[in-house]
């Protein structure tokens, strides 16, 4: 479990803001919180909140691993599963179903034969979409996987308290 969070959080920071790229303060946890089978990252660079990451933590073996990043330019969805042959750095559509919701149709980049990430917009009704199915199913190519979102309700609301603090400084609950 602990080297599927880290894989995705991996995954996340390549799409992590430019400060944390050009060799300024690097991106750190300095918050998590399990919440079902959902870990919610708060990302700080400083003392300041830059970025935060929901990751289905415990997914069963045969099901795609998935999270999400959000930070102050946007949303990425990264989805994670062996169904797919992806050529890494090239581009590819894909479409993005919730059970409840409408289809969107989105450029995938894959960051590696079987890991596509999906960049949305920040306000994008996809997390409200979710709350309200119990998977989502991504195409790409004539692949579709059906990504489970089981006991994502709570996750929300611990993930939405995290992206509201984006850009302010970080305050640790016991100080």
């Amino acid at each position: 479990m602990l080297r599927l969070i880290v894989t995705l959080i991996a995954v996340f920071v390549s799409f992590a803001p430019a400060m944390a790229q050009s060799g300024a303060t690097p991106l750190r946890p300095v918050a998590t919180s399990e919440v079902g089978p959902w870990e919610v990252v708060v990302w700080s660079a400083a003392t300041r909140v830059i970025q935060c990451t929901l990751v289905r933590a415990t997914p069963a073996a045969n099901e795609p691993k998935f999270g999400i990043l959000v930070d102050h330019l946007g949303m990425v969805l990264s989805v994670d599963t062996a169904a797919w042959q992806l050529t890494p750095k090239t581009p590819v559509a894909s479409t993005l179903r919730p059970q409840v919701g409408q289809e969107r149709t989105l450029t995938a980049d894959p960051v590696s034969p079987t890991r596509a990430n999906m960049k949305l917009r920040r306000e994008s009704p996809l997390l409200d979409q979710l709350q309200r199915s119990d998977h989502f199913d991504v195409r790409i190519g004539q692949v579709t996987v059906r990504v489970p979102t089981e006991d994502f309700n709570a996750a929300r609301v611990v993930f939405d308290i995290c992206v509201h603090k984006i850009g302010t400084e970080w305050r640790s609950p016991s100080g």
